[in-house]
């Protein structure tokens, strides 16, 4: 199965969310519907996330939003650098 920059988005998902787990007593859940959230995140993957970018800090080689739909409260970013990459 051929690498590509949708399998590394969802496995930045999947990590971001196992990452997580183990300290769950903290976390709260950052919308009402994580289903409806998480799937929106998919579908705008090709968009480089642009309907869901918040308030942008620029740096030299990439630039980090606060994204406007969170699965973990106060735990989501979009970052994006060279070439249109976004994660």
């Amino acid at each position: 199965m051929p690498i590509t920059n949708r399998s590394i988005a969802l496995a930045l998902v999947a990590l971001g969310l196992t990452g997580c787990a183990s300290n769950t007593s903290q976390l709260q859940a950052g919308t009402e519907d994580p289903c409806a959230t998480l799937h929106a995140v998919i579908a705008d993957y090709p968009n480089c996330f642009s309907s869901l970018r918040g308030k942008a800090d620029h740096f030299a080689s990439a630039t980090v939003y606060r994204a406007t739909a969170e699965l973990i409260a106060g735990h989501c970013q979009i970052w994006s650098w060279g070439q249109g990459d976004s994660a």
